[in-house]
């Protein structure tokens, strides 16, 4: 995991060959202005998803886990906390994972990390995290989270 804001992002685009697409679409786009939904910036390898909700309580999260995609979560406005795991121990799954979609779902002790706007976090794949949590109460966001395909051979 990696929790830096994005004026910063130049440092980590070495460590996978879609990165610098990635983080130069999220610096040089007007996220602002941009409509909920699907961006596709190279197909099933690279694309975006733009989402506005509010906030929810902790115990409503739930913690999701991908194996195809890294996922780089940018805050366009607001802020929530997101929950994640460092490691598999206590981890328990409940929901099997689906390939369809990408996504398992457990339960865990997080550790829980403020997502402020302008600060992106990257997820890799079988890093469980939980997003969209309240910091104090719920509160509107506006987040794009871009799908990174981890095996790009």
């Amino acid at each position: 995991m990696i929790l830096d804001e994005l004026k910063r992002s130049a440092r980590y685009e070495a460590i996978h060959p879609l990165f610098p697409r990635a983080f130069a679409f999220l610096r040089e786009t007007d996220l602002a202005s941009l409509p909920d939904g699907r961006i596709n910036l190279d197909g099933d390898r690279l694309y975006a998803n733009v989402q506005t909700y509010l906030t929810k309580e902790h115990t409503e999260g739930r913690f999701e886990t991908h194996r195809r995609y890294i996922d780089i979560q940018y805050i366009i406005s607001g802020n929530e906390l997101i929950g994640y795991m460092p490691s598999d121990a206590g981890k328990k799954e409940i929901s099997p994972y689906d390939a369809e979609t990408d996504c398992a779902f457990c339960h865990g002790t997080p550790m829980l990390c403020l997502v402020k706007e302008g600060v992106c976090m990257v997820l890799f794949p079988g890093e469980p995290h939980a997003p969209c949590l309240s910091t104090d109460g719920a509160s509107l966001v506006k987040k794009i989270v871009v799908k990174v395909l981890a095996e790009t051979r």
